[in-house]
């Protein structure tokens, strides 16, 4: 009889959990693992974020910096 694991995961880091100790582990089962990372709500706002309200300039807008203001 076979296996199939259906992973979904948060982030970088379970994903890796999963694919470095699970897969091997469970290789020698017959059992399949496959993994796959939800979007979650901070991912998507990471992803849309305009570079103009970017936070990596202390808060200021970026076009603030830019032209001097």
């Amino acid at each position: 009889m076979y296996v199939r694991l259906n992973f979904i995961v948060e982030g970088q880091t379970e994903e890796t959990f999963v694919n470095r100790t699970l897969k091997p582990h469970l290789g020698s089962l017959p059992v399949g693992v496959s993994v796959r990372v939800a979007t979650t709500r901070k991912t998507r706002e990471k992803i849309l974020r305009r570079p103009e309200t970017d936070r990596s300039l202390g808060g200021r807008l970026a076009r603030d910096h830019c032209t001097g203001g």
